[in-house]
């Protein structure tokens, strides 16, 4: 089951708050089919992909007493609210051939979450379908667009050139593929085997 966490910066004077900032997460770590999950392969730390979120949220590894909460707050959807300890920065390592750094709110939290900010500021696409993240910003997608003929299923252009390569040999050859042999000789073969 999922649970709807809200962020709001809290205040010591009284009034109307403004509309939470909606971020979606999970909690006892358990995710759904329709979840997009990627791994840091500098650490092997797991990341929730939510491109509905607003902050990137990371979990605080170790409870130390003398670190103060911070006043950013994030609510969850029962109202019970979640300390914040600061920023940090993370560089990702997600297989796409680049490293990515980011910048993470450290929560009380049980799962690391990556927000849509992130996936826009780097160009990456999610493909829930095969359950993967994809990176649009590729050399590789430059190089397709120069040469989109290679793509194509229509046979290739002959070259305008008029140049013909051939060998030419004056020997047998050093190997021959397999005939049948003429009916009489088979026959004869046959007889001799049998």
């Amino acid at each position: 089951m999922s649970t709807t966490v809200y962020m709001v910066q809290e205040k010591s004077t009284a009034g109307k708050l403004k509309a939470p900032l909606n971020v979606e997460a999970i909690k006892d770590g358990r995710f759904k089919k329709n979840r997009l999950v990627i791994v840091n392969r500098s650490n092997g730390h797991k990341y929730l992909v939510d491109s509905s979120t607003n902050i990137s949220i990371l979990p605080r590894l170790k409870p130390q007493t003398w670190i103060k909460p911070t006043e950013v707050k994030l609510y969850a959807a029962n109202e019970t609210s979640i300390h914040t300890y600061g920023n940090e920065i993370v560089t990702l390592n997600l297989g796409l051939r680049r490293r990515f750094v980011w910048y993470f709110v450290v929560a009380d939290v049980s799962q690391t979450i990556i927000d849509a900010d992130f996936l826009q500021h780097y160009k990456l696409l999610v493909d829930i379908a095969y359950n993967t993240l994809l990176d649009s910003n590729s050399v590789y997608r430059d190089l397709l667009k120069e040469y989109i003929e290679i793509t194509m299923t229509a046979p290739r252009k002959e070259g305008i050139h008029q140049i013909q390569h051939h060998i030419t040999t004056r020997e047998t050859p050093m190997s021959e593929r397999a005939r049948r042999l003429p009916p009489a000789k088979y026959k004869a073969a046959k007889e001799a085997f049998d």
